[in-house]
C-alpha cells in the first residue's frame, strides 16, 4: 500500500538493500520504532533486510540512535506532538500529564489516551497550551497548506546551494508565513519523502541533506514503479475479489477446487486466513499476516475473527463444508495423516511388488489347514487377527489366536517402521479410519484375508476346566482364514449354536471359561455404552450423521475380547519367562465401592458409574509381568492389533527375536523411550479423535429442532448443592453434565433438550426441560 510508504535512503552504496526496503514497506509491511524492530527480528526476519530496515530507520532517526525530536524541547502538559501509535500510524495527541519518570499521558482527538514513551515521539508542533480541540484545526490547517511540489521547489534551491536545511529553513522556502500549522505541514511532507531529501541528525537536531540530481531521478523512478504495481496489485486484488465473491454464490460442487485456489495470484492472502482460522501459524497473533487476513475478511464482508475467516474459506471451496479445526490443523501445520508422503507410499508399493526375505521362513509352522474365522466390523478393513479351534482328544482343545503379523513385510529402521512410530495407531474417525500404514499394505498382504495363505503370528493356549492356562505355544505360522464373519453374524450363529459352526461354539465355550476364571481373580466389568459417529459423505453440506450407542457386551463381541485378553496374558507369561522388555501392562486395585452401597444404587448404569468411578490409572512396566486387578490377571500385554497399534507391532519385533534366538531389538530402557514417544503420538491422536467426534455430534444436534426432548437417566450428582449431576443421554449413548432445576433421585428418566450445539467450538450443552 503506497499510503504506507516511509523514509528509505536509495543511496548508491545500498541501492539493493534500500530497494528491498522500499518494496517491503510500500506494501504496508514496515514497522518503525524501537519495539517493533525488536518484534520483527524475533519473526526471524532476513538478517540483510533487517540490517537495511535497521539502517534505514537510523538514518531517519527513527529506533536506536534517534534523538533531538522529542528532547529538544521539553514534554509538558499542553504539548502537542506527533507519535507511533502500535498499529503503525502516526498521530496527534496532547499530553495531559506524566506517566512515571518518562512517559507522557496524552489524549488525540476522539478521546483515547495513549502512554506515549520519549522514543514514540516524532515532532512537537510548537506552541504550549494546546487542548484537544486543537488537534482538528492543526490537522486541518496543515493538510490544505500539502503541497508536495513546494517540496521540489525548495530542494533545486538547497541542491544549488549544495547545504543542509532544518524543517524551520525549509518552511520558509515552501511558505509565506509560519504557524504552527505550517510547521507540521512541513514536518509530514518531509516525512512522507522518498525522492528529494535525506534526513540526518546533527547535534541532537533532525536536519535535510537534498540529493543529487541523479538520486532524485533514480528516487522518481522507482515511486513511478511502485506505483504501477500498485496498480496491479489493485487489479490483481479486484479479479481476486471477483473471483471469491462468485465462488460464494456457487453450489458446493461447482465451486473451485482447493488446487485451483492454490494456483491463483494473492494465494498467499488465503494462506493468512487459513492461518488465522485455525488460530496457528504467521496469522495466529497480532503482525502482518493477520492484518492480511482481516484485510481480505472486511473487503468480502465477513467477520473479522477464526470463526469469520473458517466461514469464508468454507464458501469459497478452498475448505470443505464441514472441515474440522484440530484436523485441518494437523494437517496444515504439523505433521499430515490423512495421507502418506510420496516416498512412503512408494516404499509400500515396491514392498509388494519386491517381497522382502522371510526370517522366519523356515521356522513356520503350516496351519493352513485349520479352520480360521476372522469376526470384525463390517466396516474394518485391516483384519488383524482370528480364531481357530483344535480338538486334542479326551476331551482336551486348545485355541488358537491368530494375529496379523506385519513384521514379516516392514523390518525395522525402515521408513514404513519410522511412519507406523510417528503415527503410533489407526485412527478411527466417523468419515472414515485413517491407516498406520498405506492401505495398499494395511488391507492387502498385512491383514488376514479370507481365502488367503497368510503370514500369522500364532498363540495356541490349552485352557484348563477352571479357565486358567495350562500350557501354550507361540509360532509364526502360515494360516489360510475359511470366511470372515461380521460380530452380527456370529452374534446370529452363537444364538443358534449352529451345527455349520461347531468351532465358534467351543471356542465361546472356552471364551466363558476364562471370563469366569477373570471374574473369580477379580476383574471388574464394566458395562455402559459407547458413543458412535457415523458420518457419510463428510465433506458435502447434505453429510450423513448418525449417532447411536454401542454396547460391547453382545456375545460374538465378548467371546472376541476374552480371547485377545487370553493373547495378551500369554504373552505376558512369556516374555516374563524369557526375561525380554516387553511394555506390560497393569492395573492397581480399585477401591470399589462396598456391595451393600452398590446394591443401594438402581441397577445399570448408575452401579456402572460408581464402580467407574474407583477405578485406578494404568501403569506400565517393561521388565515382567504386574498385575492387572482390573482384567484380573497375573500379567497382560497387548499384542492383538499390529497393524493398528505400534506397541502391538514391537511386542512382535521383540517375540519372535527371541523365538528365532537373536537378541530382542530392545533393552528395557531403549523400549522405554520409544514407548514415551508412541504413548505421547497415541495420546495425541485419541484427543483429535474426540474433538473430531466432538464435532459431528455437536453439527448432529444443531440440525435437530430446537423444541426436541431427549429422554436421560440420572447417574449421579456432580455437585448436589449447585444442582450438576451427571446424566446419560440413553438414545445416543451420550454421557454429560447437566444444571438441574429440579431435584430427583438416581436412576430416574427426565426430560432434557440441547441449549448449545456448536460444532467448531466443539460444544454440546444439555439442559432439564
Amino acid at each position: 500500500d503506497v499510503a504506507h510508504r516511509t523514509h528509505v535512503d536509495a543511496t548508491a552504496e545500498s541501492k539493493a538493500s534500500a530497494a528491498r526496503t522500499n518494496a517491503h514497506w510500500k506494501e504496508g509491511k514496515g514497522t518503525r520504532g524501537g519495539s517493533r524492530w525488536r518484534e520483527r527480528r524475533k519473526q526471524h526476519v532476513d538478517r540483510r533486510m533487517w540490517m537495511a530496515l535497521r539502517g534505514a530507520a537510523r538514518r531517519h532517526g527513527f529506533g536506536k540512535g534517534r534523538k533531538g525530536i522529542a528532547t529538544a524541547h521539553a514534554l509538558r502538559r499542553g504539548c502537542m506532538v506527533e507519535f507511533l501509535k502500535g498499529d503503525r500510524k502516526w498521530d496527534l495527541v496532547v499530553l495531559d500529564k506524566p506517566d512515571g519518570k518518562k512517559n507522557w499521558f496524552g489524549t488525540d482527538r476522539n478521546g483515547i489516551i495513549f502512554s506515549i514513551r520519549p522514543q514514540q515521539i516524532a515532532f512537537t508542533v510548537p506552541g504550549d497550551g494546546y487542548n484537544v480541540e486543537d488537534i482538528g484545526k492543526v490537522l486541518s490547517q496543515s493538510t490544505q497548506n500539502r503541497d508536495p511540489e513546494l517540496l521540489r521547489v525548495a530542494w533545486e534551491i538547497l541542491q544549488e546551494e549544495g547545504k543542509d536545511a532544518s524543517v524551520e529553513d525549509i518552511e520558509k522556502m515552501m511558505f509565506s508565513t509560519s504557524s504552527p500549522a505550517t510547521k507540521y505541514a512541513t514536518h509530514r511532507i518531509l516525512s512522507e519523502d522518498v525522492v528529494y531529501f535525506k534526513r540526518k541528525i546533527k547535534k541532537g537536531n533532525a536536519v535535510f541533506e537534498p540529493r543529487k540530481p541523479g538520486q532524485v531521478h533514480k528516487q522518481l523512478e522507482e515511486v513511478e514503479m511502485a506505483k504501477r504495481r500498485a496498480e496491479e496489485e489493485k487489479k490483481r486484488m479486484k479479479a481476486f475479489e471477483a473471483a471469491m465473491k462468485e465462488a460464494i454464490l456457487l453450489p458446493r460442487e461447482q465451486k473451485p477446487k482447493p488446487e485451483e485456489w492454490r494456483d491463483k495470484d494473492l494465494h498467499g492472502r488465503l494462506e493468512a486466513l487459513e492461518s488465522m482460522a485455525l488460530n496457528v501459524g504467521p496469522a495466529a497473533g497480532p503482525g502482518e499476516e493477520r492484518e492480511l487476513a482481516e484485510d481480505t475478511l472486511q473487503r468480502m464482508g465477513y467477520e473479522m475473527s477464526n470463526d469469520g475467516a473458517h466461514l469464508l474459506l468454507a464458501d469459497i471451496g478452498l475448505w470443505g463444508a464441514y472441515e474440522i479445526p484440530e484436523l485441518r490443523r494437523k494437517e496444515t501445520f504439523g505433521l499430515g495423516i490423512k495421507s502418506f508422503k510420496e516416498h512412503i507410499q512408494k516404499a509400500a508399493e515396491e514392498l509388494i511388488v519386491s517381497t522382502p526375505p522371510d526370517v522366519d521362513q523356515s521356522r513356520r509352522m503350516d496351519l493352513t489347514n485349520m479352520k480360521v474365522l476372522t469376526i470384525d466390523d463390517e466396516s474394518t478393513t485391516e483384519i488383524d487377527d482370528g480364531l481357530g479351534f483344535e480338538d486334542l482328544g479326551n476331551g482336551r482343545s486348545r485355541v488358537w489366536v491368530h494375529i496379523a503379523d506385519p513384521t514379516r513385510w516392514v523390518h525395522m529402521d525402515t521408513v514404513l517402521e519410522q511412519e507406523a512410530r510417528r503415527r503410533s495407531s489407526t485412527l478411527y474417525l466417523p468419515t472414515g479410519s485413517i491407516p498406520m500404514f498405506p492401505r495398499v499394505l494395511s488391507d492387502g498382504p498385512l491383514s488376514l484375508r479370507a481365502g488367503q495363505k497368510c503370514c500369522a503370528f500364532s498363540i495356541g493356549v490349552v485352557v484348563a476346566e477352571d479357565g486358567s492356562i495350562e500350557s501354550y505355544d507361540m509360532v509364526p505360522s502360515f494360516i489360510s482364514p475359511r470366511y470372515r464373519l461380521t460380530y452380527d453374524d456370529a452374534d446370529e450363529l452363537l444364538s443358534e449354536q449352529s451345527a455349520m459352526e461347531p468351532e465358534l461354539t467351543a471356542i465361546a465355550q472356552v471364551a466363558e471359561s476364562r471370563r469366569a476364571y477373570r471374574t473369580r481373580n477379580g476383574a471388574v466389568d464394566i458395562t455402559l455404552p459407547e458413543t458412535n459417529v457415523k458420518v457419510k459423505n463428510g465433506f458435502r453440506e447434505d453429510a450423513e450423521i448418525e449417532v447411536f450407542p454401542l454396547y460391547i457386551d453382545s456375545p460374538s463381541r465378548k467371546l472376541v475380547a476374552e480371547l485377545m485378553i487370553l493373547a495378551g496374558e500369554v504373552t505376558a507369561l512369556a516374555g516374563t519367562e524369557a526375561g525380554i522388555a516387553l511394555p506390560y501392562r497393569g492395573q492397581p486395585t480399585p477401591d470399589l465401592p462396598p456391595m451393600e452401597d452398590l446394591l443401594m444404587l438402581p441397577e445399570g448404569p448408575c452401579r456402572e458409574i460408581a464402580k467407574r468411578s474407583r477405578m485406578t490409572r494404568s501403569v506400565q512396566s517393561y521388565n515382567g509381568a504386574i498385575r492387572h486387578a482390573s482384567l484380573g490377571l497375573a500379567g497382560y500385554c497387548q499384542v492383538s492389533s499390529p497393524i493398528r497399534r505400534y506397541g502391538d507391532m514391537l511386542v512382535h519385533y521383540q517375540m519372535k527375536a527371541y523365538l528365532r534366538g537373536t537378541n530382542a531389538p530392545f533393552n528395557e530402557e531403549e523400549l522405554a523411550q520409544v514407548m514415551d514417544y508412541v504413548g505421547s503420538a497415541a495420546r495425541e491422536s485419541q484427543l483429535l479423535q474426540r474433538e473430531v467426534d466432538s464435532f459431528w455430534i455437536a453439527e448432529f444436534f444443531r440440525r435437530q429442532p430446537r423444541d426436541r426432548a431427549y429422554k436421560a437417566l440420572l447417574l449421579r450428582w456432580l455437585r448436589e448443592d449447585s444442582m450438576l449431576a451427571s446424566v446419560l443421554v440413553e438414545e445416543f449413548g451420550i454421557e454429560t453434565a447437566v444444571r438441574m432445576k429440579n431435584g430427583h433421585p438416581l436412576g430416574e428418566h427426565i426430560s432434557v433438550g440441547v441449549s448449545e450445539a456448536n460444532p467448531r467450538a466443539g460444544r454440546l450443552f444439555f439442559e432439564e426441560l
